[in-house]
């Protein structure tokens, strides 16, 4: 969004003459543009499977289970459940810590947001009581 964009959809036309506030607002925009990675749309129900995803396994949980899978089938039959609930477990553990660390990185960024406007609109209210009190005293 470029200036005069700002300047044409701003509510206030006189306030935006102001280089500062439109700055603000060019920044403001742009930093609320950001995108975010993509949500997990896939449905809780959904992440219980008979056959585990492989995203987040270790390889050498990869060779136990590829090591059972070859063993005979009495004793495959004994383990591969074991070795199933284990790797949907691991498998879990790491869906929760990636959606944990998207929303540490999203908590993290609305901080810098707020933090950002709160120094702005700081400054915004020096500079109005600053020019209140020249006001003032020219009276």
């Amino acid at each position: 969004m470029t200036i005069t964009q700002l300047l044409t959809t701003s509510k206030d036309k006189e306030k935006a003459k102001n280089p500062q506030t439109m700055a603000r607002q060019l920044l403001f925009h742009r930093a609320i543009n950001v995108s975010f990675p993509a949500q997990r749309t896939q449905p809780m129900t959904a992440m219980h499977s008979s056959t585990p995803s492989t995203d987040y396994l270790p390889h050498d949980i990869k060779t136990l289970r590829e090591q059972v899978e070859q063993l005979p089938r009495s004793v495959r039959d004994k383990l591969l459940p074991l070795c199933d609930k284990i790797c949907h477990f691991i498998c879990l553990q790491g869906r929760l810590f990636e959606m944990a660390q998207e929303a540490v990185d999203r908590l993290q960024l609305e901080a810098k947001y707020l933090n950002f406007d709160l120094d702005w609109t700081r400054q915004e209210r020096d500079e109005l009581r600053a020019e209140l009190e020249n006001l003032l005293e020219g009276w």
